[in-house]
């Protein structure tokens, strides 16, 4: 028997400060950045599957704002 619900992903990430862990899918690739739940800024590569600190960047939500 075959689990479904955990077919759908490629592995896991792990919080370097904190522990928590974060479920990637397949499919997922490039890198993103997000806030964990310890409230620590970490680039998550999804091609290598591991997680970067970094600091936060200010004010560039500005910079990419469409005027539509």
């Amino acid at each position: 028997m075959v689990n479904q619900e955990t077919d759908n992903y490629k592995g896991v990430i792990v919080c370097p400060f904190c522990g928590a862990k974060t479920f990637v899918e397949f499919g997922a690739h490039g890198r993103a950045s997000t806030q964990c739940r310890c409230k620590k800024y970490l680039v998550f590569d999804y091609d290598q599957m591991v997680a970067i600190p970094s600091k936060p960047k200010r004010g560039l939500s500005m910079r990419f704002r469409t005027t539509e």
